[in-house]
């Protein structure tokens, strides 16, 4: 498996890593499984979050006994210092261990929030600390927003950014990637498969490990989605043009449909959230199949409230990539049967 650097630190990761949220929906042996298969393949990056439900634990479990084999990173949402203690302090206890490579803070989506997470009582002193006590490696930050990760770079606090970034959602390289690269800070992609709506996974993962990026942290499923990961890692080329062809086919496909998570629509009236979540639904809907759809989608968009939505067009006015909001949501009402 080819490996990189993240950023200014020791860190050689392969180039592709493991993402904990999908060990979620797998049984404690399906995730040991997994994992250690992984190890096994060259795979050593382990990522994960204090959120991902039991994934630390399954993780701890799993392959604790192999510590030295694999570099680890988890993440805090909280902002305050108080509340990342607790996480790191939870994570350190489920993961099985006494220290952790790299430790983010998570879904920091504007300047505000940035700038409280940096405050005298933010979560970046937790980090601080912990680092400090030996418990912290270094220290990153996580945001849907390239721009906000632009303003956490050029602080100079952090060693490693954590960025979605795919064929569709590619905000990335309007600055940050160039940032980043002029700071040596690391970048890692998350949603290099968009979170799974995107047909031919392979060029894909080539299409975002082709820019400056430390490594792409993957969501996989199953043993035979592993291999294939692991076929790209180590055998890493170029795209070819047949490649270029299906990822500009695929773009068409997915067209104004896709979602790129700004967030602007959280505040909706009616307490339909998030509306991200649904054209997730309705992506993975469109490539598979709903019948061929797991039941935790089914269980995720029941949960988005769709059904209080009063269609007064308020999120569509807030939305900045100006997204059919209205139209999906009727959509999804009917495909899910929520009438």
């Amino acid at each position: 498996m080819q490996k990189r650097r993240i950023g200014q630190t020791d860190l050689e990761v392969s180039v592709i890593g493991v993402g904990g949220m999908q060990l979620a929906m797998m049984t404690f042996q399906q995730a040991s499984e997994l994992l250690n298969r992984a190890l096994d393949l060259g795979i050593n990056l382990i990522e994960t979050a204090a959120v991902y439900e039991d994934s630390e634990e399954k993780i701890g479990q799993a392959i604790a006994a192999r510590r030295d084999k694999y570099i680890l990173t988890t993440k805090t949402y909280h902002q305050t210092r108080e509340e990342a203690w607790q996480d790191i302090e939870h994570s350190l206890a489920c993961l099985d261990t006494d220290y952790i490579d790299l430790y983010q803070v998570s879904y920091v989506q504007g300047i505000e929030a940035l700038d409280r997470v940096l405050g005298p009582d933010g979560a970046y002193m937790a980090l601080v600390e912990a680092k400090e006590k030996g418990a912290i490696g270094h220290i990153g930050i996580s945001s849907h927003r390239s721009p906000i990760l632009v303003a956490a770079v050029r602080t100079g606090k952090f060693a490693a950014v954590q960025v979605p970034f795919n064929i569709m959602e590619k905000h990335a390289t309007e600055e940050l990637l160039s940032v980043a690269r002029e700071h040596d800070v690391g970048v890692i992609v998350m949603k290099a498969l968009a979170a799974g709506v995107l047909n031919h996974p392979a060029a894909s993962i080539k299409y975002v490990l082709s820019h400056d990026v430390a490594t792409a942290v993957v969501g996989m499923q199953n043993l035979a989605q592993l291999e294939e990961n692991v076929a790209i890692g180590k055998n890493l080329t170029l795209l070819s043009k047949e490649e270029e062809a299906m990822l500009d086919a695929e773009r068409t496909r997915l067209g104004p449909n896709f979602c790129e998570r700004f967030g602007a629509c959280q505040a909706c009236p009616e307490g339909v959230r998030p509306i991200e979540a649904m054209f997730w639904a309705l992506g993975l809907m469109h490539k598979v199949g709903i019948e061929n759809l797991d039941a935790h989608v089914h269980e995720t968009v029941r949960a988005l409230n769709l059904t209080k939505c009063t269609f007064c067009g308020w999120c569509e006015e807030v939305c900045p990539n100006n997204m059919p909001i209205r139209a999906a949501i009727r959509e999804a009402i009917a495909a899910f049967g929520l009438q």
